[in-house]
């Protein structure tokens, strides 16, 4: 699921890098205006990343509290909701000056990268949506999982 987010994450920022030329967080005022897809892919795994249901991220985190819980562990139960907090720390500033604030200066329309670039972002985004969403499902990616872990125990 990580790896997922991450790279979606990265993809943004290299969209964001190769369109813009902006590297800090203060210059994102507005970006979702002129890189809608973007932005929006950017949003979706960092929400991921941090943890929101019902993306690929909070299933993750709700397992690993679960087990927590059951091993009666709960010290990484702490550890895991610091850890979505400081996630969020990190990662809702630059979704609120993309989407919320307003443009410092006047921006393009249409500033996502070509289609080369923008696919398999698009594709990301998705599967951490699709990921999070299907999880429990019989035959879906948990139960793949279990199975596995069971052939070999």
């Amino acid at each position: 699921h990580q790896a997922v987010m991450k790279n979606t994450l990265f993809f943004a920022a290299g969209a964001i890098m190769l369109r813009t030329g902006k590297r800090n967080i203060s210059e994102f005022s507005g970006l979702a205006s002129s890189m809608p897809i973007t932005m929006s892919a950017f949003a979706i795994a960092a929400l991921g990343v941090i943890g929101f249901p019902p993306l690929a991220g909070f299933i993750t985190k709700w397992y690993l509290g679960l087990g927590s819980l059951e091993a009666g562990q709960p010290v990484f139960l702490v550890v895991i909701l610091l850890s979505a907090f400081l996630n969020a720390i990190y990662y809702l500033p630059p979704i609120y000056m993309a989407f919320i604030k307003k443009p410092v200066e006047p921006l393009e329309k249409n500033r996502d990268p070509p289609l080369l670039l923008l696919v398999p972002m698009i594709i990301t985004a998705i599967y951490v949506i699709v990921l999070g969403m299907l999880a429990n499902l019989p035959y879906g990616p948990l139960e793949l999982v279990h199975m596995a872990v069971q052939m070999f125990l």
